[in-house]
């Protein structure tokens, strides 16, 4: 009875190490390796597990003769103290469409608007508001909607324009609050420039005027 259980144990060790996906298993089957390709694997085996054991005990030691400790040194640091981090908020349009479409015809002379000229303008502007970096394709159909009227616009000063049709400040923020105190808006948030165009910062080290709190 115990003879069968041993050989059964066996037949099953021999399958499972000749059906395996475990890598090295295979290397157990009599049947697949020689003795010496065996014993070639138990050697390889026993050398790396003696080395991973060295690599273990030494930073095991070095860890004993100089152990790392962390500890908190204060659980009550004031909040106060904590630097506030910058906070930009951009308009809900980049540009105000209106005022940038009378920026353009200005730009070219033109006192009056036909129909073609108004759409024509009107595209350009949609471009320019949905101008963002890396995402320049976006403009690409109101650039084609705006037809050849493109190329009287080689000259344009975009940073130009923008700034001059950008929502205003006092546009963008009804009411300032700094540690309690009501302040100007204006002289809380300045000019930051972001991938989608010129926004509005607070405790910005890289805002336009440099400034911060």
């Amino acid at each position: 009875m115990a003879a069968q259980a041993y050989v059964s144990v066996t037949t099953v060790l021999r399958e499972y190490a000749s059906d395996g996906s475990l890598h090295g298993v295979r290397y157990l089957d009599p049947k697949r390796c020689s003795a010496a390709a065996r014993l070639c694997w138990l050697v390889s085996v026993a050398a790396c597990a003696a080395t991973a054991g060295l690599l273990v005990s030494a930073t095991w030691r070095r860890y004993g003769d100089s152990p790392t400790v962390t500890q908190v040194a204060d659980t009550d640091y004031p909040l106060h103290l904590v630097p506030f981090p910058a906070v930009t908020v951009c308009p809900p349009t980049s540009a105000f469409k209106g005022a940038g479409e009378e920026l353009l015809a200005r730009h070219l002379g033109v006192s009056e608007v036909n129909s073609t000229l108004g759409r024509q303008l009107s595209a350009i502007m949609s471009a320019i508001c949905l101008i963002q970096y890396p995402y320049y394709h976006r403009i690409q159909d109101a650039l084609d909607e705006a037809g050849t009227a493109v190329h009287l616009f080689e000259d344009l000063n975009i940073t130009s324009l923008m700034l001059q049709a950008l929502p205003p400040v006092d546009e963008v923020f009804e009411k300032c609050y700094w540690q309690g105190h009501r302040f100007n808006c204006s002289s809380l948030f300045f000019l930051q420039r972001t991938e989608i165009g010129f926004c509005y910062a607070f405790n910005s080290l890289t805002s336009e005027n440099r400034r911060h709190w």
